[in-house]
Order: C-alpha cells, then sequence, then structure tokens
C-alpha cells in the first residue's frame, strides 16, 4: 500500500498528495497512511430541537410574575387602609407603615423582573434573567413558578 503508482494508467489506481504531510496517498483512501488525516466527510452538527418547554416555562414565571408584582402593589396599597383603620393613633404605627412599605416596593419590583423573565423565557433570549425572574415568580406563585423556572433551565440550549 505504500508503493506509488503512476498516475494515468488504467490497470493501476492513481494517486494523490495528502493536504497535510505532503506524501503521495492512493486516490480512494480515506485516512493518510502517514499522517492520519481523514478525508472522510464530517457529518454536520444537528439543528438544534426546539421545544415547547421555555415556552409553557416563560408563562407559568410570567404569571408568577404578574402575581408577585399584584402583592406588592397590595402592600403598598394596604399602608393607607391601615391608617385608615387606626381610630387612635398609636405609637410604632408610622413605623410599621413605612416598613410595609418598604417591603411592598421591594417585592413590586421584584415581579417586574419576573414579568420580564418570563418574557425572557418565552422569547427564548438571555437564559440568566429569564432564570433570575423565575426565581423571583417564586415569591407569586410558588409551586407553578417552580415548575417554570425547572423548565426553562431544562431548555437552556434553546436560548440565544
Amino acid at each position: 500500500m505504500n508503493e506509488v503508482y503512476k498516475m494515468g494508467t488504467p490497470e493501476q489506481p492513481s494517486s494523490r498528495m495528502c493536504v497535510q504531510c505532503g506524501k503521495p496517498i492512493a486516490q480512494d483512501a480515506n485516512v493518510c497512511p502517514y499522517c492520519g488525516k481523514d478525508y472522510r466527510v464530517q457529518a454536520a452538527p444537528a439543528a438544534k430541537k426546539k421545544t415547547v418547554m421555555p415556552l409553557i416555562g416563560g408563562i407559568l414565571i410570567l404569571i408568577g410574575g404578574l402575581l408577585t408584582l399584584l402583592t406588592g402593589i397590595g402592600l403598598v396599597a394596604s399602608v393607607g387602609a391601615f391608617d385608615a383603620l387606626m381610630l387612635v393613633d398609636v405609637e410604632g404605627v408610622d413605623m410599621l407603615e413605612d416598613i410595609l412599605t418598604v417591603c411592598g416596593i421591594i417585592i413590586l419590583l421584584l415581579g417586574l423582573v419576573g414579568i420580564l423573565g418570563g418574557i425572557f423565557a418565552v422569547m427564548r433570549k438571555h437564559f440568566g434573567l429569564a432564570i433570575l425572574g423565575g426565581i423571583f415568580a417564586l415569591l407569586g406563585w410558588f409551586i407553578p413558578a417552580l415548575i417554570g423556572l425547572i423548565l426553562v433551565g431544562m431548555s437552556k440550549d434553546e436560548f440565544e
């Protein structure tokens, strides 16, 4: 097999030069016997298969984010109702109202991030933000948002 044949004679196979080492090899060789260069056609990588997991997960995260947002709005709005219910001015109520307002605003912001995370998951973009939104959506709707978070996490390779 190491012998070189003259090119063009019908009774002997023609040879070609290896593109890697420059030595003559048989025309029909799949692998160069000298350097190991593989001439077989490499299979193209399989196209990404899209599933519905990011869509379903994103919707669950989106709903959890909306419920978290509503919880924050409810806490902020409850301060006014709490103040209206108080017939007598009690020491420390103002501090409690301030705490409720701050907590409500924080939860409201976390709900907004949850909504954005759900939108990003549905669009299959910004995987990290979709996961972060899913974590914050857990505050509003724990079990379904957790399922959505798992579905988004399992479909990481579908994100851009």
